[in-house]
């Protein structure tokens, strides 16, 4: 029986493809790994639809719905289903967990047999899933631990996210590893000051336009994006970020709007995946509360960077009925 897991290309897609082959029992060499970006959301059904042809079961994890799918866990908001909450076999859907590794990892620990090292391998997984919630729910206490640590987790993170076209060896790793990224770290050889370094070096502050409360940052291919919580590290006191990133097809644009997770204020109780939903000239969207994104035509890009700035700057000013 062929089959292919579609994951999200970040930390938490990656342990939630590990988590979903250790619980289904499947072979590896079996198994196709097919690693998606936020960009081919647009695109999925399709992307399912010609996979079908080719594969007798399609999973998708910390990513999409598509009614192709044999089995779907995610926590996002989704266009389909909304903000459903789905617990069976071949569907999971929570989007008041702060992972889809924390569900799937919440299920391997009510299979896990009872042998002597039980008590150690639930601990090991439960530090796993509290870590990944952090990660994927931006928890860290300060932004600096963002651009400083050198914890397990924080490396290979940044290993992903830096050597793209091999995350599918990290799985592997996870899984050979039997999820202790300590050991993960050594087994792919990730050297912590590395990664660190490669993360931090495009962490400049050029490129973004401050508005007052919130910048924007455009970039002609996503080589060129800043990395992740530049904006909040260089300006502290803004609220909301908004960044662009026009797509391989130079026809259409990745737009994400985010919240500053230190600087919460009167923008707590907003929701971003809600009130952008449906939103002129978004063609979808979907996420998280506190950040979100989708996808616009290049050409209407200046209407939604005035229409998004508008909005932020009334939730900023209290206009907003939430």
């Amino acid at each position: 029986m062929k089959k292919i897991i579609f994951y999200h290309n970040d930390i938490d897609g990656v342990i939630s493809a590990a988590a979903l082959i250790r619980l289904k029992k499947f072979n590896l060499d079996n198994i196709v790994l097919r690693p998606v970006k936020s960009s081919e959301r647009g695109m999925f059904d399709s992307i399912v639809k010609n996979a079908r042809s080719a594969y007798d079961y399609i999973a998708s994890v910390d990513y999409a719905f598509s009614p192709g799918l044999d089995f779907w866990c995610d926590h996002h908001h989704s266009p389909e289903l909304g903000d459903m909450n789905i617990s069976g076999d071949h569907m999971i859907h929570d989007v008041t967990s702060k992972s889809a590794a924390s569900l799937l990892i919440s299920k391997m620990l009510r299979e896990i047999p009872d042998t002597f090292f039980k008590k150690k391998y639930i601990k090991l997984l439960k530090e796993l899933s509290e870590n990944i919630d952090m990660i994927d729910s931006c928890g860290y206490d300060n932004v600096d631990y963002f651009f400083e640590s050198k914890a397990p987790h924080m490396t290979i993170m940044r290993k992903i996210l830096i050597d793209s076209n091999d995350i599918n060896s990290v799985v592997e790793a996870v899984l050979k590893c039997d999820f202790n990224l300590k050991k993960v770290v050594k087994v792919l050889k990730a050297d912590p000051s590395y990664y660190l370094r490669k993360q931090n070096e495009n962490s400049n502050s050029g490129g973004f336009l401050d508005r007052g409360g919130m910048t924007v940052h455009i970039a002609a291919e996503e080589k060129y994006t800043p990395t992740r919580y530049t904006e909040f590290y260089t300006y502290p006191d803004i609220f909301f970020s908004v960044r662009v990133v026009v797509n391989d097809d130079d026809e259409t644009c990745t737009v994400r709007v985010s919240k500053n997770p230190w600087n919460k204020k009167s923008t707590e109780s907003i929701n971003l995946s809600t009130i952008f939903k449906g939103m002129y000239p978004l063609r979808s969207w979907g996420g998280h509360r506190d950040v979100s994104g989708g996808m616009i035509t290049k050409n209407h890009l200046a209407d939604f960077l005035k229409i998004s700035e508008r909005m932020l700057k009334s939730i900023m000013d209290g206009e907003y009925d939430v």
